[in-house]
């Protein structure tokens, strides 16, 4: 789990940065306050799926089948609610921030998707072999 929170902690700063870059390079695209606040949300929404998910690994594969609909729900309806959020109190550039948020959000699942593989893995080659 440490080894994610790095791996997490680096791909949140380099999307930071990513940001900043775009930020400053395109100053009518001004979501500087909604998009840190976003990678935030999505770090610690992702440590917590993952974790969840890493926790169901142990048990059979059903019950993993489960587990991963069930938090794809919790991150599904989460973002939504926290777009919904940010959108009525910023109002300003509704369009901007909505599109840096679904980025983020399909970034975010495509990293933990992308970390959880692996582990699936040993579970595959195991049931191969039965």
């Amino acid at each position: 789990m440490r080894k994610f929170i790095v791996k997490i902690t680096l791909f949140s700063l380099f999307l930071v940065f990513a940001l900043y870059g775009i930020n400053f390079f395109l100053p009518t695209f001004n979501v500087a306050p909604f998009y840190l606040v976003s990678i935030v949300f999505f770090m610690l929404l992702t440590i917590l799926i993952y974790s969840m998910l890493t926790k169901s690994l142990k048990q059979e594969s059903k019950k993993f089948i489960y587990a991963f609909y069930f938090t794809t729900l919790i991150r599904l309806f989460g973002s939504l609610m926290m777009l919904l959020i940010s959108l009525l109190v910023m109002g300003k550039n509704s369009l901007s921030e909505a599109i840096v948020f679904i980025i983020l959000y399909f970034l975010y699942t495509g990293f933990e998707i992308v970390n959880l593989f692996p582990n699936l893995r040993p579970e595959i080659k195991e049931n191969q072999n039965k």
